[in-house]
């Protein structure tokens, strides 16, 4: 799915269930028009890169507004993350 990247958000929290600590990256992101949506205008999400993932290093060096195309496994977790040129 493509998308553009419109912001960025660094994560870093305990967590009140787990009492574990919490790493990644948000990447605000705005959905590309797909002629089978029920969105009118815009659809806009926050895609979650944790710090422990080999994504995380380069999702934090993609520049704002740059499309990307993001891939999803079977679970629905970000599986890899495309610059699109």
């Amino acid at each position: 799915m493509v998308f553009k990247l419109v912001g960025r958000e660094n994560v870093d929290y305990t967590s009140k269930k787990t009492n574990e600590q919490v790493q990644g990256i948000k990447l605000h992101v705005i959905g590309a028009k797909d002629a089978n949506s029920r969105v009118e205008g815009c659809a806009v999400d926050s895609l979650w890169i944790s710090k422990n993932s080999n994504m995380y290093d380069d999702a934090r060096t993609i520049p704002i507004e740059t499309n990307i195309d993001c891939s999803y496994n079977r679970w629905g977790g970000i599986d890899s993350i495309r610059v699109m040129k």
